[in-house]
């Protein structure tokens, strides 16, 4: 009888906790999220992992050092976490070396600060050769089909709504949507 539960639970496709936070179809807390079939992409394309206990935690801010390893992590799947050092050195690195706009690459205790819209904004910029910042950010964005505001239907500054920090589900929006509509690498700022 055990023999016949285990093989029955191999052949279903039984995993481990930890592998069930990595795959997007199993975990609980996207279900009803509007960012679902978004965060199963990222998770399907290993730039961002689910939690151990089965959750995404969508609606959970982000840093600085988080959101520039999913947007490494895109282009760049090699690349892994530093193992000397702070974590996000080599994502820090790749950064430097483009001219990326990144407020951690000099100060290391800013990578861990929760990142805003607006700076995610001019980070995606940096990465399709462009510097641009404030409001020509947004715009860039708008015209290139990089976001679409908090409402599609009104593409404005305000409805961008640049200084609200940047949650999980968000980004990996603005990074599927970067990957669908923008550069198929990542640019230097010359």
């Amino acid at each position: 009888m055990i023999i016949l539960m285990v093989i029955t639970l191999c052949f279903w496709g039984y995993k481990p906790q930890n592998a069930v936070a990595n795959q997007g179809a199993n975990i609980a807390d996207i279900r009803t999220h509007w960012a679902k079939e978004t965060i199963e992409w990222a998770i399907s394309r290993n730039i961002v992992t689910g939690y151990e206990d089965g959750t995404f935690r969508p609606n959970k801010f982000v840093s600085e050092a988080e959101f520039l390893t999913m947007l490494i992590r895109t282009y760049l799947p090699e690349i892994q976490s530093s193992k000397s050092g702070n974590w996000a050195d080599s994502y820090c690195e790749i950064a430097n070396q483009n001219n990326y706009l990144l407020d951690g690459y000099e100060e290391i205790e800013k990578r861990n600060e929760l990142i805003t819209r607006l700076e995610v904004t001019e980070l995606i910029t940096s990465t399709q050769g462009k510097h641009y910042d404030g409001d020509h950010a947004i715009q860039f964005m708008y015209g290139n089909k990089l976001a679409s505001g908090s409402d599609p239907n009104t593409l404005t500054i305000t409805g961008f709504k640049a200084l609200e920090l940047l949650t999980r589900a968000e980004a990996v929006q603005f990074i599927e949507n970067l990957y669908e509509n923008g550069k198929r690498e990542l640019l230097p700022i010359r």
